[in-house]
C-alpha cells in the first residue's frame, strides 16, 4: 500500500511562496500606514485652525466664550490673550500625535522646527508680528528633514 503524501521539496517551495507573500504585505502595509499618518497629522492641523477661527469670531458677536477640556466647561472672557484662547482651543480638541501617540500641539513653543507628527502653537508679537495674531507650525511628517509642511497665521479681532 503506497502513503499520498507531499514531499519535503513541495512543503519548502509553499513556505518560500508564503514568505515572499508576507515580505511583499509588510512593504505595502508600512506605506499605507504613513500615509494614514499624514492625512491625521493634516486634518487635525486643519481642526485646530477651523476651532479657533470660530473662537475668535465668537469674540466679535459676545464677551465670553465657552470651552469644554474634560468634560469640563469654561468660561473665557474674550479680553483675555489670543495665546490663551489657542491654548484652550487645543485642549479642548486634545488631538494625539498620530506618530508618537502623545499631544500633537505644543504650546508656547517658538520653535518653528517641530517634530514628526508635531504642532507647534505661538502668539508672540516677535514671531508672528501682533500678540493678537497666532501662528501654527505642523510637520507631517510627509516629507523626512523638512522643518514643518503646514504653518498658518490666524488672528483674534
Amino acid at each position: 500500500m503506497k502513503q499520498k503524501a507531499f514531499t519535503l521539496i513541495e512543503l519548502l517551495v509553499v513556505v518560500a511562496i508564503i514568505g515572499i507573500l508576507a515580505a511583499v504585505g509588510v512593504v505595502a502595509y508600512a506605506g499605507y500606514t504613513k500615509a494614514a499618518k499624514v492625512k491625521a497629522t493634516n486634518a487635525n492641523h486643519k481642526i485646530l485652525l477651523k476651532s479657533i477661527a470660530a473662537k475668535f469670531q465668537q469674540c466679535s458677536t459676545s464677551s465670553s466664550i465657552e470651552y469644554n477640556i474634560n468634560g469640563v466647561k469654561q468660561t473665557v472672557s474674550c479680553s483675555i490673550s489670543a495665546y490663551t484662547h489657542l491654548i484652550n482651543a487645543a485642549n479642548e480638541i486634545g488631538a494625539q500625535n498620530p506618530w508618537s501617540g502623545g499631544n500633537q500641539y505644543s504650546a508656547n513653543n517658538d520653535n518653528f522646527k517641530p517634530s514628526k507628527g508635531q504642532t507647534n502653537l505661538s502668539c508672540k508679537a516677535q514671531f508672528t508680528g501682533s500678540n493678537k495674531t497666532c501662528m501654527l507650525t505642523t510637520n507631517t511628517g510627509d516629507q523626512d528633514g523638512v522643518n514643518y509642511d503646514l504653518q498658518d497665521k490666524i488672528t483674534m479681532e
